[in-house]
C-alpha cells in the first residue's frame, strides 16, 4: 500500500479552545493529512481503534505525518481510525 494523503476523509473537530484542534482520520503507515487551521506547534495521538499498532505522528508546518508500526516493528499497511489533538501557536 502506497502512502497517501488522508485531509479529504478526515473530519476535524474545532473547540472553544483556540489553541486545540482534534480530527479523526483513518490511516495506515506513511500517510498525511494537512491541518486547515493557523499553525499547530505540536500534535498528540490521543485515541486508536487498534490497540495492536503503535502511532507516532512528525509534525512539519501544518502537515502530520503517521508512523504506525506493529509489536515488531513491522509498518501496518492496513488503515485504522486515529484521533488526534493538535495545539496550535497563539501569536
Amino acid at each position: 500500500m502506497v502512502a497517501s494523503n488522508r485531509t479529504a476523509n478526515t473530519t476535524f473537530y474545532p473547540s472553544n479552545d483556540p489553541t486545540v484542534i482534534r480530527a479523526r482520520a483513518n490511516v495506515a503507515n506513511g500517510d498525511w493529512i494537512f491541518l486547515p487551521y493557523s499553525h499547530p506547534v505540536d500534535v498528540i495521538v490521543s485515541n486508536q481503534d487498534n490497540d495492536d499498532v503503535v502511532v507516532s505522528c512528525d509534525l512539519s508546518s501544518n502537515k502530520i505525518t503517521f508512523g504506525c508500526v506493529d509489536d515488531e516493528g513491522n509498518a501496518v499497511t492496513s488503515q485504522f481510525d486515529v484521533i488526534v489533538k493538535a495545539i496550535l501557536r497563539t501569536q
